[in-house]
């Protein structure tokens, strides 16, 4: 599930970036810091960005991009430039676009090299948005060129009436060699900026006694640069504005009181928990998500009584409708403001830049739940969600909280795999992918997408997994019992290649069809914001059935490592291999213990050795012994 509250993205440039989903997709997955590259870039960007900011939080900008290529091939890339905008509150127009050559003169683009651009969506994750893209295709651009165009953008309404915020994605370091932005701020208006690889310059105070901000790319960064910027005061104002627009929507009407009344008959009057199970299931399952992105739909929900007639929609209108079903049993709850990036603070500005998403928190049973995860057990969240700073929105009392900061059930990923080396060489078998508390979520929807591939989705996954073959997957519906604590996928499988070229060769022991990556890989990841330990077990098992009269060599050295502090987060890995008359069997495990989520460096870093040890592992190989043919004498 991935869910953005409003536009919030200006701006941003790349190499045919532009589209909505391009836009979104970089601001939840900023990498972790990049190390330095061992060449030079072959394309370098400059930005110049000058915003006037209005009382009433609208705002102009002109913006300036260029962007230069080293070679013909990065030439031929970036001759074509992209941009977008949100049609129904701002307008754009192209004020020029040239090509510079490099031996001096300039080419301009043409009006027929303006060309319009979909902004792309799909059945799985649909979306409705406003948003329009345009590609400016640049005409004879080779090698030590610069292609050049500016905008002029006006908004015509503020997402928060008076209230300025935006979020300026500028580029990469090192592709980008020069950035400068300014913000002209009415008299009295005060701005708060969360820089990324930004330094502020002097402020100029202007006769009307407005100000003049400014920010410079600072020469030491690395990696992603951007400006967070916002006239709200703080994030319990970024909650209070949100809770006005939204808070009239959650009030139950007589038919949504009904409809709270059939859907708990079964549950006590006085059943709190079993009332809210059975109204977050009935929006969970039967209101289908579907991301919308148009006018005031940004931040205002629709009224509950069209969510129930449509059957669908975002999260903004999940939770207002959940809200008010609640409300009807006489169940308090607020819409919780949270974040998609995997950081666990918020940081300088408030907007809605690092506040995407919108979920449920019920006071009264001290529970988050998130009806847009359709596969998510009442009680749990999916695992982006856990150890994330939240604003309640709750009206005339805003304020900042935490959602737990581990899951109530570790997770639990076990895959099992039975396979025979057949005659030819070749591996076939089963795996069975077995998964119980956050990771069964997961499963469950990675079953989803199994089931929309269609056969093509065994052969997909083996090409992933670097097994190239044939095979098939037989699950239950996603959704069936989905508040049952585990979930299953089972597979069949054919190599498509020869394990050995006949005779005796050592060979890497296959893994099998399972859903996710190998053990060390699912538990621990890093983002720009921390370390992220995912406390739980990943487990696999394989059974090897050897060909006829054959048998293995020297079996690998069982591996048992472990490393981290305490409370901190501790990682550990082990192996076994045993051979029982002809069959293999190899147990390998990996698992984090940690108290949060978002774990300490230290303890990361330690816990990272461990993980590569794993992969070590999972590469040894064993040597097939064949016996000698039968004496003829």
């Amino acid at each position: 599930m991935v869910s953005v509250l409003g536009g919030v993205v200006r701006l941003v440039a790349g190499r045919g970036a532009g589209s909505v989903l391009a836009l979104v997709a970089l601001l939840l997955a900023r990498s972790a810091a990049a190390a330095e590259p061992a060449e030079a870039p072959v394309w370098h960007r400059s930005v110049e960005i000058s915003l006037v900011v209005r009382i009433d939080g609208t705002a102009d900008a002109v913006e300036t991009w260029s962007t230069r290529a080293d070679t013909t091939s990065m030439a031929h890339a970036v001759a074509q430039q992209s941009f977008s905008w949100s049609a129904d509150h701002e307008d754009v127009r192209v004020l020029e676009a040239f090509t510079l050559k490099a031996g001096g003169g300039s080419l301009p683009v043409g009006p027929g090299a303006l060309m319009q651009q979909a902004v792309r969506t799909s059945g799985s994750a649909p979306q409705f948005t406003a948003a329009q893209a345009r590609t400016l295709v640049f005409p004879a651009v080779a090698a030590g060129d610069t292609v050049q165009y500016r905008l002029a953008r006006q908004s015509r309404a503020a997402m928060f009436p008076g209230a300025f915020m935006t979020t300026l994605l500028l580029g990469e370091r090192p592709h980008l060699e020069a950035a400068t932005v300014s913000v002209t701020l009415p008299p009295g208006m005060a701005l708060l900026v969360a820089p990324r690889g930004m330094n502020e310059q002097e402020a100029e105070t202007l006769p009307d006694g407005g100000l003049v901000r400014r920010w410079a790319l600072d020469a030491a960064a690395w990696g992603g640069v951007s400006l967070d910027m916002s006239t709200l005061p703080g994030f319990e104002a970024l909650g209070e504005a949100y809770a006005e627009r939204a808070a009239p929507r959650a009030v139950p009407t007589p038919a949504i009181a009904a409809l709270a009344g059939r859907l708990t008959e079964q549950a006590g009057r006085e059943d709190t928990r079993a009332a809210t199970l059975l109204l977050y299931r009935f929006v969970a399952t039967d209101i289908r998500y579907v991301a919308s992105f148009q006018g005031d739909g940004r931040v205002v929900p629709r009224a509950p009584e069209t969510v129930l007639a449509e059957g669908w929609g975002d999260c903004k209108d999940h939770t207002a409708l959940l809200q008010a079903l609640l409300a009807a049993r006489g169940i308090g709850s607020v819409p919780a403001l949270i974040g998609l990036r995997p950081e666990p603070e918020l940081w300088g500005a408030p907007g809605l830049g690092q506040l995407n998403h919108v979920i449920t928190y019920v006071p009264s049973l001290d529970l988050y739940l998130d009806s847009t995860a359709p596969y998510a057990p009442f009680g749990l969240l999916p695992l982006g969600e856990y150890d994330k700073p939240v604003v309640l929105a709750e009206p005339g009392r805003a304020r900042l909280a935490r959602t737990p900061a581990r899951p109530p059930e570790p997770l639990v990923l076990r895959t099992v795999t039975a396979a025979r080396i057949g005659a030819d060489d070749v591996v076939s078998g089963t795996t069975t992918t077995e998964a119980s508390g956050p990771q069964a979520i997961a499963l469950r929807s990675m079953a989803a997408w199994f089931e929309g591939r269609g056969r093509g989705a065994a052969s997909g996954q083996m090409r992933l997994l670097g097994t190239p073959g044939t095979g098939a997957f037989r699950f239950d519906p996603p959704d069936r019992a989905a508040d049952e604590p585990g979930y299953r996928v089972h597979a069949r499988f054919r190599l498509e290649e020869a394990l050995l070229d006949g005779g005796e060769a050592p060979f890497v022991l296959p893994s099998g069809l399972g859903a996710f990556e190998r053990p060390g890989r699912v538990l621990l990841g890093a983002s720009e914001g921390g370390a992220l330990c995912l406390p739980g077990t990943e487990t696999e098992e394989l059974a090897l059935t050897l060909p006829e009269g054959a048998t293995l060599g020297p079996l690998p050295k069982p591996v048992r490592v472990e490393a981290g502090s305490g409370d901190a987060g501790r990682a550990r890995y082990e192996s076994a291999y045993a051979l029982e008359g002809d069959v293999l069997r190899v147990r390998r495990s990996f698992s984090v213990e940690a108290t949060r989520v978002f774990c300490g460096a230290e303890a990361h870093a330690a816990m990272r050795g461990v993980a590569a040890a794993a992969r070590r592992d999972q590469r040894v190989q064993v040597r097939l012994v064949r016996s000698a043919p039968a004496s003829e004498d």
